[in-house]
């Protein structure tokens, strides 16, 4: 594709999450879920550029954009590279970046963007998360430092303190915890200037959107502030309507911090201050507060330096340069392979020339053989011919009772017809149909002369006389929509998948009786690969509509 005409580009987003399994959900199900949401966000965002439906290694470029995919499922690992235009500003450039990989039986998500432009320094207002992130984490759980990043949390209990001090001092943590304390104080000024929800000075829910999936967001009662002094020391705890950011890599024990590292910004701070968004419009005190912060954090995000490779995450161009090292490694092997190859059709050549002496003979033996296997053959075919004319004659016994059919069938036809175990229940089941016998004869005409007509050894001529002899149909099952609401009951498992009775069979004394002792069906359908006819159900009429 062409090349950027800008001279800078500047990270917009970073983030790494570990997801977690809804209940029920293994990891891999997860895996194969949050690939299918990446997936489809790709499709419907650049609709007209092919991209196949199914994940699989898969590249396009073009004028304005260039799109990588790279899946594989040996390694678990399903990675995007998507370079498109601004539609608004001409000449800027977007990269948008992702890797959904498992690592020791944990699932993560990494991603970035990035843009281009001419000026050196990064505006916040481009922080962007992809749209496929907060799909996923409307869906799934989407951790960092063990925790969720989506909405405001309220510290309620003890225990939900001393869960806050372990993850603020979590060192795997990547995104900054933002901790708002409670102020307790009666001005009626200070109470103007706080937020609507009363005490807090900051807006927690507005600040938790407006940072959603970079940044946590606590709520800090007056009641627990006392613990956490305790628990953080008073030089890095927080309370009376103070504002602490505890940035990634905040240690308790670590001496070389300091309070710009991990700022604190007290009322007296706060409720001064006025902003000016780009639309004119003014804030004061812990709004203007709020947007200042929401700036701070998102140029955070996007100057921040991520060791990649410290948390394990490899994005398409490592990926690609690593499974070009892969296959050359696999084409060494087999050139290796090769090798071993040649050497043994030299000893094989060795061995041959070993027999040669004895090659004639044998030859002349097996050109015997062969004539004497052409007269057998002769004598075989003469032979089933003969026995073809006194088969009428030889009598059948057909199944007395329901519960041998099974046996019968698997004795006289295997490898010809199969009872599909939703059959097989419906023989235990006592079926009322009388005649045994002629549901036998049908079957034996499945497993005979239709079979022979399948497999191209008579003519249909010669299986309608068998069939017009027994007085039965032998028809379609009609569409799905025929079958109404209970069109399902057409419907079996069958080798990993799903199949329709599409052929069935009627017969009896009065074949379109609704009394189930006159007349009777059989259910199935033809299996072209295995050259069979599976029986899904009989003897009993499937339902035809819902009630």
């Amino acid at each position: 594709m062409n090349t950027f005409n800008k001279n800078y580009i500047h990270t917009s987003y970073q983030g790494i999450y570990e997801i977690l399994p809804n209940d029920g959900y293994s990891v891999m199900n997860t895996f194969h879920y949050v690939k299918s949401i990446i997936h489809s966000w790709i499709i419907k965002k650049f609709p007209d550029d092919r991209i196949p439906p199914k994940p699989k290694i898969w590249s396009w470029s073009g004028i304005s954009r260039s799109i990588d995919i790279y899946f594989n499922t040996r390694h678990k690992i399903y990675c995007i590279k998507v370079v498109h235009a601004d539609s608004e500003v001409a000449g800027r450039m977007w990269t948008v970046e992702a890797t959904l990989f498992i690592k020791e039986e944990k699932l993560f998500l990494a991603s970035r963007t990035s843009y281009t432009s001419e000026d050196r320094n990064r505006n916040y207002q481009l922080c962007s998360v992809p749209k496929f992130i907060s799909s996923i984490a409307q869906n799934c759980h989407m951790c960092d430092a063990g925790v969720t990043l989506y909405n405001l949390r309220t510290v309620r209990t003890t225990d939900d303190v001393e869960m806050l001090y372990l993850i603020v001092n979590d060192r795997c943590r990547l995104f900054p915890v933002i901790v708002i304390s409670e102020d307790q104080s009666q001005d009626e000024d200070v109470k103007y200037l706080q937020s609507q929800e009363e005490g807090y000075h900051i807006d927690g829910a507005k600040l938790a959107q407006d940072l959603k999936q970079i940044a946590h967001i606590y709520y800090l009662p007056h009641e627990f502030q006392k613990k956490w002094a305790d628990m953080m020391t008073p030089e890095w705890a927080v309370g009376n309507g103070a504002v602490r950011t505890y940035n990634p890599g905040f240690d308790i024990e670590d001496e070389s911090m300091t309070v710009y590292d991990h700022p604190i910004a007290l009322p007296r701070n706060i409720l001064p201050m006025n902003y000016i968004n780009e639309e004119g419009r003014e804030f004061i005190a812990g709004h203007a507060f709020r947007h200042l912060l929401t700036h701070k954090i998102k140029y955070d995000n996007m100057y921040r330096k991520i060791n990649w490779e410290e948390y394990g995450v490899r994005f398409l161009a490592q990926l690609l340069k690593e499974a070009d090292i892969e296959a050359e490694n696999d084409i060494n092997k087999l050139r290796q392979e090769l090798i071993k190859c040649k050497h043994e059709n030299d000893e094989l050549k060795t061995l041959n020339a070993m027999f040669e002496e004895d090659n004639d003979a044998k030859l002349a033996e097996v050109k015997k053989k062969q004539r004497e296997n052409i007269i057998n053959q002769q004598r075989i075919f003469e032979l089933k011919n003969l026995l073809k004319k006194f088969e009428n004659y030889i009598p059948v016994e057909y199944p007395k009772e329901y519960k041998e059919i099974p046996d019968w069938v698997r004795d006289q036809f295997a490898g010809r017809v199969e009872l599909h175990k939703k059959a097989l229940k419906c023989l235990k089941d006592n079926p009322q149909y009388e005649d045994i016998e002629l549901l036998c004869k049908a079957i034996e005409l499945l497993g005979k002369e239709y079979h022979d007509m399948k497999t191209g050894r008579i003519g249909i001529s010669e299986y309608d006389a068998a069939r017009l002899s027994l007085g039965i149909e032998n028809s379609l099952t009609g569409s799905v929509a025929s079958a109404g609401r209970k069109g399902e009951s057409y419907m079996v498992d069958y080798n990993g998948g799903r199949r329709r009775l599409d052929m069935h069979i009627k017969g009896g004394k009065s074949m379109n009786s609704s009394d189930p002792r006159e007349r009777f069906r059989i259910y199935y359908f033809w299996d072209d690969d295995d050259q069979r006819v599976v029986i899904g159900y009989l003897p009993d009429h499937l339902p035809l509509s819902g009630i």
